[in-house]
Order: C-alpha cells, then structure tokens, then sequence
C-alpha cells in the first residue's frame, strides 16, 4: 500500500511540473514532514492530496486551519508561493509578508477577482514572476549548484546566500562570500555540513534566521 501511494506522489509530482524541494515543503505542510521516509499511509494519502490541490483533514491532535476559503488558491504551489513570499519580505523586497499581500499581488498578476481561483499554471506562473522580482531586487542567483556531476537546485540556499550579501552590504558581516557564509552556518550550527548539503527543513530555519537578522538591522537603521 505505502509503495503504491508512494509511486502515485511521484508521478502526479512529474505530471505537475513539481521539482524535489517543492514536494519536501507541500509533504512538510500536509504532515510536519519533509521526507516520504517514515510515514504511515494515512501521511502519504494526505501528501498525495495535497500534490493534487485537495483540501484533507489534519492528523488528530494537530490544530485546524481557520474554516472557509482562505485568500490563497488551494493548490500545491500554495506553500512555495508563500514561502518565497515571506524571502522576499525578509530580504526586503515586498513590504508586507502577509497572505492577504501576496494573494494581493496574485490577483494583479493574474487579472482574477480572488486569488484563490487561481488555476496550476498560473500560480506556477507566479512563482516564476517571484523569482524573477527577487532576482532582480535582491540579486538572488538561482541556477542549480553542480553535485556528483549534475545539477542539484537548492533554493532556499540561494536565498541564504542573498541574505548573507544583503548582511554584508548593510556592514554586519566582514565577509560577504559564500565561503563566509559556510563558516556562520557551521559555527552557528556547531556542525561541519555545507549549508547547501543541509535538509530543506534546516535551509528553511537558517534562512528565517538570517531574515530576522538583516531585518532587525535594517529597522534600526530606519529609526536612526
């Protein structure tokens, strides 16, 4: 049973254009796990809907959703849109890091009325769009890295990276190099993985962390 609802994830995945770290962060928003590894067949029904745009019912135990439409399609780019929604807000590129701001700025992209009738490809579409912003506004370089002689895309290093360099900017760090920023990430974490090597859970935490902190500098430097 888990092999077959396993082999369905991955295929509506290919079938939806939704990358690796895309299906770690919606199988961590449907069950509080990145990884398919150890879960039970009731987590992988509950990823395997969430791929496919359908609303299901949380674990017992774990807190509900507010009831209703949100502002936000309900679809499996939902949790990429607002997570590099929220990048974008800490590397200071949008000014509000709420849903209601980026499902805002969903319906100017898209021409709907409400976001949340956004279709697939047109929330794909905006992830794009987003990348493209926060390229061109906080110079976050998104090609893949090479690794075993492929190309492996890890973006929420990359956003780390532009953080970093933001940190750097902003006088805050000596060193804005990348090879600095393995450093911080070691010492902060007292462990020797590369900041690129680390799950995306971690990417994730690293990148908040480094988002609090070039935010707190910058509204410092706003009060001064």
């Amino acid at each position: 049973m888990k092999d077959r609802l396993r082999r369905a994830i991955f295929a509506a995945c290919r079938q939806r254009g939704i990358d690796t770290d895309l299906r770690h962060e919606i199988q961590l928003g449907a069950t509080g796990r990145a990884s398919l590894t150890g879960m039970d067949a009731d987590d992988l029904r509950r990823v395997l809907d969430a791929v496919n745009g359908r609303r299901t019912e949380p674990r017992p135990g774990r807190r509900r959703t507010k009831s209703g439409p949100g502002p936000l399609p309900d679809g499996p780019h939902t949790a990429k849109l607002r997570a590099l929604w929220i990048s974008a807000w800490w590397l200071g590129v949008v000014a509000d890091r709420s849903d209601s701001a980026l499902a805002s700025w969903i319906r100017r992209q898209t021409g709907l009325d409400a976001a949340r009738w956004a279709t697939p490809a047109q929330t794909a579409a905006c992830i794009e769009a987003l990348k493209t912003w926060m390229e061109r506004e906080a110079g976050v370089d998104w090609s893949p890295y090479a690794a075993g002689g492929r190309p492996v895309h890890r973006p929420a290093a990359r956003i780390m990276e532009a953080l970093w360099r933001g940190l750097f900017t902003s006088c805050v760090v000596e060193d804005g190099s990348d090879a600095a920023l393995s450093c911080w990430v070691i010492g902060f974490r007292r462990d020797g993985a590369h900041y690129t090597a680390l799950p995306v859970k971690t990417q994730n935490q690293l990148v908040q962390q480094l988002g609090r902190w070039l935010r707190q500098v910058e509204g410092e430097r706003a009060d001064e």
